[in-house]
């Protein structure tokens, strides 16, 4: 199983290093488009924490994401729910299970 060891924002990447399927090192650079949630006037499966029925935003890049929070961010009734930091809404989605299965053997620690 893949997982990681560090994940970055640079610009409108995410820069990540970790360890493939076969336990090989890599490192890889992803644009990465972040969803954002706004409450729905229609039935909706999705729920916010408050159980407010939201509906995804899907924007082609983290800084479109931004412009849309900062343009709304003083329109205290248009609430934006979702995780803004967007490395973690990218490790969410890339390795979406709870924990993350790693072989301490693969991995070199200095101290």
């Amino acid at each position: 199983m893949s997982f990681y060891t560090s994940v970055n924002r640079h610009m409108n990447q995410i820069l990540y290093r970790g360890y493939n399927d076969s336990g090989a090192p890599i490192q890889s650079k992803v644009k990465f488009q972040p969803t954002l949630y706004v409450k729905s006037n229609n039935e909706s499966p999705l729920r916010a924490l408050d159980g407010t029925p939201v509906a995804p935003i899907k924007f082609d890049s983290m800084s479109e994401a931004k412009q849309f929070m900062k343009r709304y961010e003083d329109i205290h009734e248009f609430k934006i729910y979702g995780q803004d930091r967007w490395t973690f809404q990218f490790i969410a989605d890339k390795w979406p299970n709870d924990t993350v299965s790693y072989t301490p053997s693969t991995l070199t620690t200095n101290t």
